[in-house]
């Protein structure tokens, strides 16, 4: 077994057993073991803007701010941001257009804060749900995209005001609303201990969802239960996300409070033992939209089928006629231009979109 950059080179080959608590007769097909100073821009994106659901708190454009990497994660809130209005600083990290995937084995090993009124955790969004903010004063905006909760949640290890549980969400309504979160899967307190230092993992198959800690089953999900009107969000592909917030169903008694991360690894579904890297991608050749009309793309269609790295950046040559994040188009005004999808290794689709 090797260990792969995005383009599928060797990294660590004859030396991999180097990494500590590597699964035996697994693929890793990406990790950050967070040893290089400062967040890899490479692996990890920032999320910036403000935001005031939840509490008043920003996501601050210096990740630097609230995070340091060398020797594990440190990522952490603070109160009194300069910035007018808001009270609290918090890191939002994903693997959004970097990395994103469709089955197999997440885990991370997390070492949460002894604090209150606090909520830290290690999760995944569908790919196809974009949170892009630009600065810190722009409106924190999560409507990109497929809407949440129809993109899909996986919480591998949600940790609130002392508890640490696992959990999924999904739309109760179906594709594309941003209607009531359906939640299954739940486990409300993974460990007793969650200040001390666990692994926390995800095996993800097409048909179920299973969390473990420190290698230990805690229960499993069938993903045909979030179909709702056809449509499964766990069987599209997901990115990673690092962040917390303060929890103000209590009042914080702190100024500093400390999430550690040793590392975070995703392996390929079991039986797989070769990085797969895709040769071709295909969406639909045209879409017609109305103003104001939101229509879905879909994932492209991958060759080979199931690529290790999913991961698709989505282009409209001309924003005044439509956006697109996620694989879902918006018409802007009436015209023609062209959608383009473009997959980790550069292979290309483009859509002929016309808005009337």
């Amino acid at each position: 077994m090797g260990v792969y950059d995005v383009y599928g080179n060797s990294l660590i080959g004859e030396d991999e057993q180097e990494l500590e608590d590597l699964l035996p007769n697994r693929l890793l097909v990406w990790h950050d073991e967070f040893d290089k100073h400062g967040i890899d821009r490479a692996k990890w994106k920032p999320v910036y803007g403000y935001r005031d659901s939840c509490g008043t708190f920003i996501y601050p454009e210096d990740a630097d701010r609230n995070s340091s990497s060398g020797d594990g994660l440190s990522f952490y809130a603070t109160k009194d941001h300069p910035l007018s209005n808001a009270v609290y600083s918090c890191p939002f990290l994903d693997t959004n257009n970097l990395f994103e995937f469709r089955y197999g084995r997440f885990e991370a090993k997390i070492k949460f804060p002894s604090v209150n009124a606090h909520h830290s955790t290690f999760w995944t969004l569908g790919a196809n749900n974009e949170r892009i903010c630009t600065s810190e004063s722009e409106p924190y905006d999560a409507t990109r995209g497929v809407l949440f909760p129809s993109c899909g949640e996986i919480d591998v290890a949600e940790f609130d005001n002392g508890t640490v549980g696992a959990r999924t969400h999904w739309s109760q309504t179906g594709f594309d609303t941003a209607g009531t979160s359906m939640q299954g899967g739940n486990i409300a307190s993974l460990t007793s201990t969650p200040t001390d230092w666990h692994i926390y993992s995800c095996e993800w198959t097409e048909t179920s969802v299973t969390f473990y800690v420190d290698g230990v089953q805690k229960g499993t999900w069938a993903t045909s239960n979030g179909v709702v009107n056809g449509w499964n969000p766990f069987q599209h592909p997901h990115f990673l996300i690092l962040n917390c917030v303060p929890y103000l169903n209590g009042t914080p008694s702190w100024d500093i409070a400390e999430t550690q991360v040793a590392w975070v690894r995703v392996y390929a579904p079991v039986g797989v033992t070769e990085y797969i890297k895709e040769t071709a991608i295909s969406i639909p050749s045209s879409l017609s939209v109305s103003v104001g009309e939101r229509s879905w793309l879909g994932t492209p269609t991958f060759t080979p089928e199931n690529p290790s790295d999913m991961t698709i950046k989505w282009e409209s040559f001309n924003e005044d006629i439509c956006t697109c994040y996620g694989g879902m188009v918006i018409g802007v005004s009436s015209g023609t231009t062209f959608v383009k999808a473009t997959s980790k290794h550069g292979c290309f689709a483009l859509c002929k979109v016309t808005v009337s």
